[in-house]
């Protein structure tokens, strides 16, 4: 269970504060149940109330500095997830998002840079799926770095390249 105060990462909705542990006064809600009171760091107007049982929800600590760091670190070393046929693309990618895995997120990511950059030699664009995708999975992913690194988004990119060469 997670404290008051703590930073979580809360499935798709990216790194957010457990403002408060409390029961829902409302009709039709077990009034014993308890609740996380959330509120989203990247977007403060963003709150959200999730039960502290939620098994749908992948709801995690947030990565530690030393954790962030290992993880780039390691970036060379990490393979590309292999992407099937369109037809079960979308759901591997929707399956990576959902399991809040940084690992998984960072090898999705360096597959579809890949794949995009295949693409680009052929002449051709990125498809708008990968590309929904990768900005979705980069977004979440880079947010948490930002955080757990106290550093601003928008210098993420920049961050891992320095760290990797």
């Amino acid at each position: 269970m997670f404290e008051k105060g703590d930073h979580i990462v809360y499935g798709n909705n990216g790194v957010c504060v457990v403002e408060e542990i409390t029961r829902m006064q409302m009709k039709g809600i077990d009034c014993d149940k308890l609740y996380y009171r959330l509120t989203s760091v990247t977007n403060p107007g963003s709150k959200f109330f999730s039960p502290v049982d939620n098994d749908k929800v992948v709801m995690r600590r947030t990565m530690t500095k030393d954790e962030a760091e290992e993880l780039i670190k390691g970036l060379p070393g990490l393979s590309p997830l292999p992407v099937p046929e369109d037809k079960f693309r979308e759901e591997l990618y929707k399956d990576v998002i959902r399991s809040c895995d940084p690992e998984k997120a960072f090898r999705i990511i360096l597959t579809l840079y890949r794949k995009k950059m295949e693409r680009f030699k052929q002449g051709k664009k990125n498809t708008s799926i990968d590309e929904r995708y990768f900005k979705q999975i980069e977004n979440n992913l880079y947010s948490e770095l930002a955080f757990a690194l106290g550093r601003d988004r928008s210098e993420i990119n920049d961050y891992i390249k320095e760290k990797i060469g």
